[in-house]
């Protein structure tokens, strides 16, 4: 038996290699007590396998663990490779016919690191893949005196359309999963089919062990499809995460002799606390940027379309909001959707070639006004999809679209463009070509709007739809590259598609497309869970009609993160003007807290039905907060001993006054009435 120890930084991997396999027994920091190697065992292997046709072991009921490849790969050798940014851990295991490479990515200055696995035919005959696990670990419930059912929570991401990054804790035992045996049938188990990536979870989730206080994070980074597991075996949880699959995605992968394939990855980290993790996180999300900010920061962007045009833009429209979106400081000026139709925008989209009786004078009228103002304008997008309705859409060859069963496609009058077909990609360079050196856009929102569902005909649909998943992502690298001062914007009805293998090239990311101010407020808080401060773009759209509570909330909503400003500010009270500029100025003028800084959460991570929350951004000796009550006229406090502050300030509104008091660490709020938000500077 041979024992295997790899450190970098703060993270710890511990291995054992006995009887020509090897197991990851433990992850952690250097110091770990468990790092003594109080829990290998032959259960914890780093990777499963299902062949096609091949053994599963015993009673795995619905459960991935202990696949064929289980039994069969040997571990040959560790290697490490060193870059300026990190290093990689390389395992590689093989049997007759496979060899399989497990990668641990270590990047400097971040805890944590991405798994991936890449298996190889080395075999004589074709080989079908069921199921590749990017990351397993046994033993994720760490240490403990008692049962893990009594000490283990698992917090779930529920996100979907209007409520987003929506996490809840749930004891294990809530979840179904006891302590009855030493392995159990019961999985608790999130998936996603289709693309739209995140229309029901983030890919993600954390475990605490209530015990120790450690929590582990996982993250599932770059597949449209994907699914993660816990369960039991041999009285410990285990984690598997990974891509798409025959079970849950449709998916299985064809490998002739020679051919290899690569899952996406899984980024893994472990802190104390919630909060902790989270800063982790938030490191690795700033290192792992593929594309630089290009001075973007968090310059305000006004947009047409929430509670403001509505996809109905033109030249009349437009032109008092550019002026007043200029008086409020923004440095982009979004043209939604509807610029590219003389009628209904849904019924047309595809071509995207300027409508032209839409704007009087041309769309080029509009652009130069918004550059007359001293604004960037910006033009939305829909690339991956057309109308069903659109002429054009029609005439092209079927090979262009999803197809299943020998038909196109239909999600809510949409065809679904294939990525894979290299002419689809030809028309998309032509069209962001278009829009950028035609109709002069300096800012590109791109949208998805739909479902395209399984995948496609093909071997499989799932690896169908993978295929033209990970063209997109290719294209789409070497289109940012290709436009280095162009910014672009990733959104999917919202936050259906929070990935961060795009996010690790975009610019910016819708957060929602919630309407409702006063409901936006947890999306606000919870939105840097799974997106970085600078990157969560956050819609504020006073309506004439709203009073100066109502424009301080809408307000609050984007203050600590990238102000997204709508609404018809052309309409609105001078009063209610003057404090959307100064909740824009404040922005601004504590920009660097925002773009280096970590989250936390006096009161615990934001639930859609809380009366009242918190969410605040802290960098060096600066700390903010943000704080909404929402239905409610009882007195709260906010606990902030842990934080080491003593007292708070008002610093948005600046004239509207709020009751507030400070004892004993606690930071006191006396509800004036039932909605209202404010931002206070925390004082050490």
């Amino acid at each position: 038996m041979e024992k295997i120890t790899y450190t970098f930084e703060k993270t710890t991997l511990n291995f054992t290699v006995e009887n020509g396999r090897i197991f990851l027994d433990h992850i952690g920091e250097p110091t770990d007590k468990e790092n003594a190697g109080s829990f290998p065992s032959w259960f914890n292997a780093p990777v499963e396998v299902q062949v096609s046709g091949d053994n599963h072991l015993e009673h795995h009921f619905a459960k991935h663990y202990r696949s064929s490849g289980f039994q069969t790969l040997l571990f040959k050798e560790k290697r490490l490779i060193s870059s300026k940014n990190g290093e990689d851990l390389l395992l590689f295991l093989a049997d007759d016919k496979m060899e399989v490479v497990v990668k641990y990515s270590f990047l400097k200055g971040a805890q944590g690191f991405r798994s991936s696995v890449s298996v190889k035919n080395i075999g004589t005959e074709n080989m079908v893949l069921d199921y590749v696990s990017a990351f397993e670990y046994v033993g994720i419930d760490g240490e403990h005196t008692t049962s893990w059912q009594d000490c283990v929570n698992i917090y779930i991401p529920h996100n979907y359309w209007k409520t987003e990054c929506s996490w809840r804790k749930y004891s294990v035992k809530e979840l179904g999963l006891y302590d009855c045996s030493e392995f159990s049938a019961k999985r608790v188990m999130c998936s996603n089919v289709g693309t739209w990536s995140t229309k029901e979870f983030l890919p993600s989730g954390m475990l605490e062990n209530t015990q120790t206080g450690r929590v582990f994070f996982w993250q599932i980074e770059g597949s449209l499809s994907w699914q993660w597991e816990i369960s039991t075996i041999n009285n410990r949880l285990y984690l598997l995460a990974g891509g798409a699959n025959l079970q849950e995605g449709m998916w299985q992968k064809k490998l002739a002799a020679g051919d290899a394939y690569t899952t996406p990855a899984v980024f893994v980290s472990f802190g104390n606390g919630v909060e902790d993790v989270m800063k982790n996180v938030t490191d690795y999300r700033r290192k792992r940027r593929v594309i630089p900010q290009k001075g973007f920061g968090l310059a305000p962007i006004f947009n047409d379309y929430m509670n403001c045009l509505d996809t109905d833009p033109t030249t009349e429209k437009e032109l008092p909001l550019i002026k007043k979106a200029a008086e409020l400081g923004c440095e982009y000026y979004m043209i939604d959707a509807g610029w590219y139709s003389d009628g209904f925008w849904w019924d047309n989209t595809g071509e995207w070639i300027a409508a032209k009786t839409r704007f009087a004078g041309g769309l080029k009228r509009v652009t130069d006004e918004i550059r007359r103002f001293g604004m960037k304008p910006g033009l939305w997008i829909e690339i991956e999809v057309m109308s069903c309705g659109l002429p054009y859409a029609n005439d092209l060859p079927d090979e262009w679209f999803f197809i299943r069963n020998g038909k196109r496609v239909i999600d809510n009058s949409r065809y679904i463009l294939n990525f894979s077909n290299k002419e689809v990609r030809y028309f998309a360079d032509e069209s962001i070509k278009r829009l950028i050196e035609e109709y002069g856009a300096e800012f590109i929102k791109m949208d998805h709007n739909v479902n395209g569902g399984v995948g496609m005909d093909g071997f499989s649909y799932g690896s169908s739809l993978e295929e033209h998943w990970r063209a997109f992502n290719d294209w789409f690298e070497k289109i940012v590259k290709k436009y280095p001062n162009v910014v672009f914007e990733n959104c999917a009805s919202g936050g259906c598609r929070i990935d961060q293998n795009l996010l690790d090239k975009y610019d910016l990311q819708s957060t929602s497309d919630q309407t409702d101010y006063k409901k936006y407020a947890p999306i606000s808080a919870n939105s840097v869970t799974a997106v970085l401060p600078e990157q969560a773009g956050v819609w504020t759209y006073p309506l004439e009609q709203d009073d100066a509570e109502a424009v301080v909330f809408n307000m609050v909503n984007a203050i600590l993160l990238h102000i997204y400003q709508s609404g018809r500010i052309d309409l609105i009270s001078k009063e209610n003007f003057a404090l959307v500029k100064e909740a824009i100025d404040v922005n601004k003028s504590i920009s660097e807290t925002i773009l280096n800084g970590h989250a936390f959460w006096p009161l615990g991570l934001a639930s859609y039905d809380d009366k009242y929350l918190c969410f605040g951004i802290a960098y060096k000796q600066d700390a903010y907060l943000c704080v909404w009550n929402r239905n409610n006229l009882d007195e709260f406090a906010i606990p902030l001993k842990k934080y080491g502050v003593e007292n708070a300030k008002q610093i948005y509104p600046e004239r509207i006054s709020t009751d507030y008091r400070f004892e004993e660490n606690d930071f006191i709020i006396q509800p004036h009435q039932k909605y209202f938000a404010r931002l206070f500077k925390l004082i050490k």
